[in-house]
């Protein structure tokens, strides 16, 4: 797999789950519960948006990267959503390494 597969994959999972229990309204984990087609199509969320949202991680920029990239909406990612996008990228740079030096 390669690593933006490895990020896709992570953000899918987290946007499929079913609302937060007792949440009211009901909250979702990541983007409001929302997708878009190219985020659900495989190999989409390619390297080179890991390696920019690596070199600006801000949640503006990687809201702004998001939208441009990946045809979300501005209002279905919040400041927290942006983090989290970090957070898959590097879990999927560090399952790489991981399955380097493991081997």
């Amino acid at each position: 797999m390669y690593l933006g597969e490895i990020a896709r994959n992570v953000l899918i999972y987290l946007i499929d789950l079913p609302p937060i229990p007792g949440s009211n309204p009901p909250q979702y984990y990541l983007f409001k519960g929302h997708s878009t087609k190219k985020m659900n199509t495989q190999y989409a969320f390619d390297t080179e948006i890991l390696s920019k949202i690596k070199e600006d991680s801000t949640p503006a920029s990687v809201r702004s990267l998001l939208v441009e990239e990946m045809g979300f909406v501005t209002y279905q990612i919040s400041d927290l959503d942006a983090e989290v996008c970090v957070c898959a990228c590097a879990l999927g740079l560090g399952f790489v390494l991981y399955s380097v030096l493991s081997a």
